[in-house]
């Protein structure tokens, strides 16, 4: 078996069986050659091309995925697996790839007649290695790639090549979605990029290769080098200082680490272009050792100890209000954004309340004033979490689901939990409206696992049919998110 093969995990549920965890362990040991993936609303199986055809039908039989006969699996022949409503959609010199709509992969009228849901996904790996706070690019071979409207990657082969692909983070890893155009003695392709990180390789016919421009390279856990790549959205700058020898730029975003982040003289202004995660971040400049705030940023802050930071933000704004105490002397707001500190956000008295501009990401996100010294939970907020004097209201960015329970009218209180809130049992008030109770929370791509506490009482969801067995020998429902 190739060493380059790498697996995830997932679980069979066909009838009422369940092929546990440690089975498919030792599945992937007895078959081997196979992986799944789940993205954009289609599952992709993988087969590795150096099986033979009798090992690719052996997988393909236990798999139930006889549709896919290994004659044209192997051969690439669209036209024979099209009935099937499988597409191929990569091939390299490890694999073979075709994918299907999650629809009919789950049992459609043509479907497969099993139900699958995948435990841990590739491209989820992917995205959590690239949703970091900051970056820039180090070790990269002449201009910046992270600057200008549109990012050229460029290979420089021997000339014999007759097809070159890039593939990344950026396009799920498609191996044959982007083709670059050989231009005079290199292969080059201009992409747009969101900003942020993305990770890369090329395929020059059929095999992978790093980028040789590239010093930045970063290993996976399924095995393989990535190219890092950052496309920036902010740069930094600070005026004069001309006499200064060296200045670093230092914030939250790098948990305000020293001597990491070291800036460029250009003429009269000291600059550092990067990328920025969507948010709120405090930063300041040390210039010689000396800390120094933006004097071209009116916007600083002090924290609980006393220090004042500059401030910017990258997002839309939101507002946090807070009605009534229009006889306080000051409001500040408070939350798990800010590590919870207590004079940072001052708020400004607007009519009969209070508020406050702010910027975050998307996100579920816990808050409280503190009004003269005393916290306090937003009473007009009926979604918070904890109990007692413990309890703090729930602010959620962009809310991109939303769950129901329905048939529970009785119930005097629920909240739903998952791993989007650590799988507190606190979790989150939802709210009754009718006979149903109900919340909408945002959901980072991939799986999200959750669970209803009815009074108390744990239960999964009775209106969704996808789920997994825990640890606990229970089960939690699940849900998708590309």
């Amino acid at each position: 078996m190739s060493k380059v093969i790498k697996y995830i995990w997932f679980c069979v549920f066909a009838l009422s069986s369940c092929v546990s965890l440690d089975n498919i362990a030792d599945e992937k040991e007895f078959n081997g050659g196979y992986y799944y993936t789940y993205a954009d609303g289609n599952v992709t199986f993988s087969v590795d091309n150096q099986l033979s055809d009798l090992e690719v039908d052996s997988l393909l039989s236990f798999h139930e995925l006889s549709l896919l006969e290994s004659d044209s699996l192997l051969r690439y022949s669209e036209d024979k697996i099209a009935r099937s409503g499988w597409k191929l959609t990569g091939y390299d010199d490890f694999a073979i790839s075709y994918s299907i709509p999650l629809a009919q992969f789950s049992g459609g009228s043509e479907g497969l007649g099993s139900q699958i849901i995948i435990g841990e996904r590739i491209d989820m790996i992917d995205r959590k290695a690239i949703d970091v706070p900051f970056g820039i690019n180090r070790g990269f071979e002449g201009e910046d790639p992270g600057l200008g409207e549109s990012t050229r990657f460029t290979f420089q082969g021997s000339g014999r090549e007759s097809k070159v692909y890039i593939s990344g983070t950026f396009n799920n890893w498609s191996t044959l979605s982007h083709p670059m155009e050989f231009r005079g003695d290199s292969w080059v392709l201009d992409l747009e990029l969101e900003p942020g990180k993305h990770l890369y390789r090329f395929v020059v016919d059929g095999k992978w290769a790093l980028d040789p421009r590239n010093k930045s390279i970063e290993g996976d856990s399924r095995g393989y080098d990535n190219n890092v790549i950052f496309v920036y959205n902010h740069i930094f700058k600070l005026k004069d200082f001309l006499n200064a020898k060296e200045v670093y730029l230092q914030g939250s975003f790098n948990n305000w680490e020293e001597d990491q982040l070291k800036m460029i003289q250009n003429g009269s202004t000291w600059e550092l272009p990067m990328y920025l995660r969507i948010g709120t971040h405090a930063y300041k400049f040390k210039v010689d050792g000396e800390w120094e705030l933006d004097p071209n940023n009116p916007v600083a802050r002090p924290d609980d100890a006393g220090f004042e930071n500059s401030f910017m933000s990258i997002g839309d704004t939101i507002y946090f209000d807070l009605n009534g105490f229009k006889d306080a002397e000051e409001v500040y707001l408070s939350g798990d954004f800010n590590a919870w500190q207590r004079r940072e956000l001052p708020m400004s008295k607007v009519g009969d309340g209070w508020t406050i501009p702010y910027v975050l990401r998307p996100g579920n996100y816990q808050y409280k004033f503190i009004v003269d010294g005393d916290w306090q939970y937003d009473e007009s907020n009926p979604h918070s979490s904890g109990t007692g004097e413990f309890i703090n209201s729930l602010r959620v960015i962009e809310p991109n689901h939303e769950f129901r329970l329905r048939g529970h009218s009785e119930a005097q209180e629920v909240r739903i939990t998952g791993n989007f809130a650590a799988w507190s049992e606190d979790g989150y008030r939802m709210k009754r409206e009718g006979l149903d109770w109900v919340i909408e929370l945002y959901l980072p791509p991939g799986k999200t696992s959750y669970k209803f506490l009815i009074d108390d009482e744990w239960k999964k969801d009775p209106e969704n049919s996808l789920w997994e067995k825990n640890e606990y020998g229970t089960y939690n429902s699940i849900i998708w998110k590309d």
